[in-house]
């Protein structure tokens, strides 16, 4: 009797050893079920959007995708911490066309003085990511971006700073901020609307912002005025960041230059893809060269030889 009761309840432990085995199996085995249909549902989605947009297309996206994410995480080393001017200044103006580097400049001028820029505008994404003065229009901060022209957007500002950059880049900058933020690229989709007239109308009114902002700052502004191209920013950076410093009247170590050129890119600079050429026909080149050759060609009077 005493073994019949032992036995009794080490079949009863075997048995329930065993339901709770089968049941780990079954959870298991519908957990895996589920991971493989989850699975096969996002390359299900793969493919479709490789049907709809092109392998090629496709891997554009999930590249500017990814891109984005890293920008996101990344933060900025300053060469020295941000503040206000200790003793507020003139207003200047650093103007330019939408698209032609601005926040560079602003990104450059704040890691060689330590003196945060300001902006016309109010950005959400600056204001939270390296430009703690965004909206801020005074003398307190170093300069002021401003993408305005005429009379009404000139009269407050005593100094100002024109950016310069070929239409070609700048526009095509522009409709990829729209499309991409500050950092991202428009998709050949976009470029493709409406049978392409949707980008050419872009390029032809941009265009002729381009030619009218760029003179008016050039030929009207009658204060103390610099002239930056921007290609020469990009290729002698120091000797460009180094005229802007000597017209604020600011000069700088060369350990804190060292400092600049060491984290010159920053976060905000877009990469580069080689689809400019692809996207302006005979006629729209033909139609931003002779706008250029105008501007270029009265704006270079304003710029020494050397600087050039």
């Amino acid at each position: 009797m005493y073994l019949d009761w032992r036995l009794r309840l080490l079949v009863l432990c075997v048995l329930t050893g065993l339901y709770f085995m089968v049941s780990c199996l079954i959870n298991v085995a519908r957990l895996d079920a589920r991971v493989l249909e989850r699975r096969q549902f996002i390359q299900d989605r793969v493919l479709h959007t490789q049907r709809k947009y092109g392998a090629r297309s496709f891997a554009g996206i999930m590249k500017n995708s990814e891109s984005k994410r890293q920008r996101r995480n990344l933060k900025i080393s300053w060469c020295s911490p941000l503040g206000f001017q200790s003793t507020p200044g003139p207003m200047v103006a650093l103007a330019s066309f939408p698209g032609s580097g601005n926040t560079w400049v602003r990104y450059l001028l704040q890691q060689a003085t330590g003196v945060m820029t300001g902006s016309i505008y109010r950005d959400y994404a600056l204001l939270k990511n390296g430009f703690p003065a965004e909206n801020v229009a005074n003398g307190s901060v170093l300069i002021v971006k401003t993408h305005e022209y005429g009379p009404h957007a000139r009269e407050d500002f005593e100094k100002s700073i024109l950016l310069v950059r070929d239409p070609f880049s700048s526009v095509l900058a522009e409709f990829n901020r729209r499309s991409g933020g500050h950092i991202g690229h428009a998709s050949l989709e976009k470029f493709q609307q409406e049978n392409g007239n949707l980008w050419k109308q872009f390029v032809l009114s941009k265009g002729k912002d381009w030619e009218e902002m760029n003179l008016d700052w050039g030929l009207n502004f009658s204060g103390p005025k610099l002239v930056v191209f921007y290609n020469q920013l990009v290729k002698n950076t120091e000797h460009q960041l180094n005229r802007i410093l000597s017209f604020l009247n600011i000069s700088i170590t060369k350990e804190r230059m060292k400092c600049v050129l060491q984290n010159k890119e920053g976060i905000y600079r877009r990469s580069k893809r080689d689809q400019k050429e692809s996207l302006f026909d005979a006629s729209l080149t033909k139609y931003l060269r002779v706008k250029q050759s105008k501007v270029f060609s009265q704006l270079k009077r304003l710029v020494s030889p050397q600087d050039l």
